[in-house]
């Protein structure tokens, strides 16, 4: 899987950020899944829904001496920019210290300005799926120090889970030959139908339920679907960004872009969740209007900027706007799409032509 080279976060990015809350989503769906607290010390592998029936999520078995198989050291590439290699070197070690459950991080001296040290660990306390296993990171002078959520036994144990499991997705559903179109549908379709929505969710408590407890519990908000999606889809060298905004009626929601061929595409597996069961692809690879036409939203925040306004990064192909009428959908044996609309018809799309013959 391709890696991707990291430069250093922006600290009027990090202002940018905090304009716009994503806590939580202005969808909401029909299940009624339980969404109880969840015991911060307690290890476990199952979900438990209304009627207290427990559900299986993924079953494992833990390796004393294990070697991770996805890249954490992940960062989207606008949360970055030329201030130097000593801030890249910062934020690795503050993946490593986490995977490894150290407490305290020496800055180096190569580092003359600590104000940007603080804005490397707000970065990762944004993006990074390891912030799940961390309650608190601050800076002292020139120590980093780190609180975690499990004791050292329990949080190697939960980390193998989570990489273990995010794998087992991508291992099942993402093939060899694969084109990253091809890539991103999977993990996508994978997403938006194999998670509830947690619709008792609290939009004002500022909580996250991100990709640790997303995957574990089985449940999560606007934000736990379109980072899940990114993550994975970033193990392929994919470029993603965050996509944030405000509903007409003034809710806040998340959903994410991805490059397909050098173009940009909105994707929201929150709305294909609600609206298909995840089934379709409503609201996959939409372009700048569909997005508009599909919600109302025009994004706030997109890398800091607007694509409704800059050129970077604007998803104004229509491609794929003929998507917009699937309603459920799989792929045949010839690598075609087998397609349900919502008119009730049932159409064929050969999607690698498809792809192809529209650029």
């Amino acid at each position: 899987m391709k890696k991707r080279i990291l430069s250093v976060i922006l600290s009027s990015l990090i202002l940018s950020i905090a304009a716009i809350s994503i806590s939580g989503c202005d969808r909401s769906s029909d299940d009624n899944t339980d969404n109880s607290q969840i015991n911060n010390s307690q290890i476990n592998n199952s979900s438990t829904t209304d009627d207290n029936t427990t559900v299986s999520v993924f079953e494992y078995e833990y390796e004393e001496n294990y070697t991770y198989k996805l890249d954490y050291k992940y960062v989207e590439d606008y949360y970055f920019s030329s201030f130097g290699g000593e801030y890249i070197e910062l934020y690795y070690d503050i993946v490593d210290a986490v995977i490894n459950h150290k407490s305290e991080i020496e800055i180096s001296n190569s580092i003359e300005d600590l104000y940007y040290s603080d804005n490397v660990i707000k970065g990762f306390l944004h993006i990074n799926p390891l912030q799940s296993f961390v309650t608190n990171i601050e800076r002292q002078e020139n120590v980093i120090y780190i609180e975690y959520r499990f004791d050292e036994q329990n949080h190697k144990k939960e980390l193998q889970y989570m990489d273990k499991r995010l794998n087992e997705i991508l291992e099942t559903n993402v093939k060899e030959d694969y084109t990253d179109f091809e890539r991103i549908m999977a993990i996508y379709t994978y997403v938006s139908s194999n998670f509830k929505y947690d619709s008792s969710y609290d939009v004002e408590s500022n909580e996250k339920i991100d990709i640790y407890d997303f995957i574990k519990n089985g449940y999560g908000v606007c934000h736990s679907y379109a980072r899940t999606c990114k993550f994975l889809i970033y193990q392929y060298g994919i470029n993603t960004y965050e996509a944030r905004a405000y509903s007409p009626d003034g809710k806040p929601h998340e959903w994410f872009l991805a490059q397909i061929d050098d173009e940009w595409y909105h994707f929201d597996p929150t709305y294909e969740n609600n609206d298909t069961n995840g089934l379709g692809l409503k609201y996959f690879a939409m372009s700048d209007e569909r997005r508009f036409n599909n919600g109302g939203f025009l994004p706030q925040f997109i890398a800091g900027v607007s694509p409704i306004t800059t050129s970077s990064p604007a998803a104004i192909k229509t491609n794929f706007d003929v998507f917009n009428n699937i309603l459920s959908y799989q792929i045949n044996s010839d690598r075609m799409i087998d397609a349900k609309l919502t008119d009730g018809k049932t159409v064929t799309l050969d999607y690698l032509d498809y792809v192809i013959s529209n650029y």
